[in-house]
């Protein structure tokens, strides 16, 4: 470290600075660290085997980089704090323990998708405030995104690792963030025990993981969070995955077809989507995830907006 980093690191430790001085001081930091890593991706340029997946690291993490100090510019501007919540999610299972997703942990380690564009279209579609709940939430970076524009939402996760670790959002937002085994009932509860209903669920790269025999249970979970009206929104994923050692994470390879039955047999009826294929967090070529494209490979999945029925609605049979 040479003197002026020294300075800043310094003038970012000191409390006492107004919080305009520390945000410029982190924005300093940020600025030069970013300097560093393009002169390395210049020194990377020519190497072919390793340049592509650099590449596509080096430009999440400068988007990264770009959202947190949106997030500072925005707390300054509009003065708000993001308030606690006193919920909790009632289940006889709070960990998915016996799942590849939590024993090879891959996408809860790793991802915490971001995209205020979705965001910004759920305000346009369904209004504001909305209250959101993630379902395999990984990082909580949706939930994040969602909090910041002073919507009430939460996330739930089926492994303990990100919270273990503290990384991402559930050091940010750990009161927001909660582990169940979505397979089996739950409850997300208030502090007198009653059910919290949403406008808005949400789940992405979530069904695949669960096998045809648990999907009943999981979709009624959704329905009794939903309000009359509110909607699912979700991307799915057609192809199989395995990791190098032969570990499956997808348990359900299904059409559309079959989805959209298996959606209206638990009282979830597909809808058409408001919603441009950009909009959407996953599935979409978003740049700030590691993902599948619908648009370049419509085969590897597909996105469903499905709205909850009346409760006098008939059901139909899956």
């Amino acid at each position: 470290m040479d003197n002026s980093d020294a300075a800043r690191a310094t003038t970012i430790e000191q409390p006492d600075l107004p919080l305009s001085d520390r945000v410029a001081a982190i924005d300093a930091k940020l600025d030069d660290l970013l300097g560093r890593i393009s002169a390395l991706q210049t020194h990377c340029y020519y190497d072919s085997i390793n340049w592509n997946n650099f590449k596509a690291r080096f430009d999440r993490f400068v988007l990264e980089c770009e959202d947190r100090q949106r997030d500072i510019l925005e707390t300054l501007i509009r003065g708000s704090a993001v308030e606690p919540v006193d919920l909790r999610v009632a289940t006889a299972n709070p960990l998915a323990g016996d799942t590849p997703d939590h024993l090879f942990p891959r996408g809860t380690a790793a991802d915490n998708t971001r995209s205020p564009r979705f965001v910004a279209a759920c305000e346009t579609y369904f209004g504001f405030p909305l209250r959101h709940l993630d379902i395999g939430s990984a990082g909580g970076g949706l939930v994040w995104d969602f909090t910041r524009r002073g919507h009430f939402s939460i996330g739930i996760e089926g492994s303990d690792w990100s919270r273990k670790e503290q990384r991402a959002e559930w050091r940010t937002i750990p009161d927001r963030l909660f582990t169940a085994d979505v397979r089996f009932p739950f409850r997300v509860e208030d502090g007198a025990g009653a059910v919290q209903q949403f406008d808005l669920v949400t789940a992405w790269e979530l069904f695949e993981h669960i096998p045809e025999s648990d999907l009943p249970t999981l979709l009624h979970s959704i329905h009794q969070h939903l309000r009359p009206g509110g909607v699912v929104v979700a991307s799915i994923a057609t192809f199989a995955d395995c990791d190098a050692a032969g570990h499956e994470f997808h348990a359900t390879i299904r059409d559309r077809t079959w989805w959209e039955t298996a959606f209206a047999a638990s009282g979830l009826d597909p809808v058409q989507s408001p919603f441009q294929l950009r909009d959407y967090p996953r599935g979409s070529g978003n740049p700030r995830a590691y993902d599948w494209d619908a648009h370049a490979n419509p085969e590897l999945g597909f996105h469903i907006v499905a709205r909850r029925q009346p409760e006098n609605a008939p059901r139909t049979g899956m």
